[in-house]
């Protein structure tokens, strides 16, 4: 089965809040000390479009989110307004 790469919908939403919970209860690397609830990660979700610089794709095969990838901005100055 091949890994498909979409655009995230909101329905991904408690996957991927799953996904990142793992890492910060079981790894060091995300430097978060407590997991995120749904509402907490749709606060970040919501910085996201469909088109433009600021998206966030999914990984999915089978209908399971393997991972996901996410651009944001890079700093809040405006020379630096598109860079992500």
């Amino acid at each position: 089965m091949s890994v498909q790469i979409r655009p995230a919908a909101i329905a991904d939403l408690p996957a991927l809040t799953d996904l990142y919970n793992h890492y910060i209860v079981n790894t060091p690397t995300t430097f978060d000390i407590e997991p995120y609830t749904l509402e907490g990660r749709a606060v970040w979700f919501s910085q996201f479009a469909l088109t433009g610089r600021y998206r966030l794709l999914v990984a999915e095969q089978a209908g399971e989110i393997l991972g996901y990838a996410c651009s944001g901005p890079f700093k809040a100055k405006r020379a630096y307004e598109t860079s992500v």
